[in-house]
């Protein structure tokens, strides 16, 4: 793995420990919604303080229970920025995206591009209804 990669993969949110705000199944894997994410690289010494994500939905292929894919909503000083990561190290920026920072809103455009990324058929996308998924659980009782 390049230094390149190396750096794109500390930057990418930590979702493996926080708690999950949503998931949906999606074929052979699953979007999980985390708000607030922090950075992998959180739990380094050189991490990065002015990074930080208002959203982030991880791509897990269920059957390796591994993450392939996240898109993230960052926090920027001009505004809100969208992003992906791929599991191969890979980074792209779609840019400031102002228009997602409602959450439904995250969900469909962050969605469409992982389940593009994911490679995941019609069938599934037709399936799909996030209308359809339960709540995310409530701290209330």
């Amino acid at each position: 793995m390049s230094g390149r990669e190396n750096i794109f993969l500390q930057t990418r949110p930590d979702v493996r420990q926080y708690p999950i705000s949503a998931a949906y199944a999606a074929g052979e894997h699953l979007l999980v919604l985390v708000k607030d994410a922090p950075l992998l690289a959180a739990r380094c010494a050189d991490a990065l303080s002015c990074l930080s994500y208002l959203d982030a939905l991880a791509g897990i292929n269920t059957e390796r229970g591994i993450f392939k894919y996240f898109v993230t909503l960052e926090r920027a000083p001009d505004g809100p920025f969208l992003c992906a990561f791929t599991d191969d190290g890979g980074h792209r920026n779609f840019g400031e995206r102002p228009d997602l920072k409602a959450e439904q809103a995250f969900l469909y455009e962050a969605a469409e591009r992982a389940l593009d990324y994911l490679g995941q058929d019609d069938a599934v996308r037709v399936n799909f209804n996030w209308d359809s998924q339960p709540p995310a659980a409530s701290s209330s009782s």
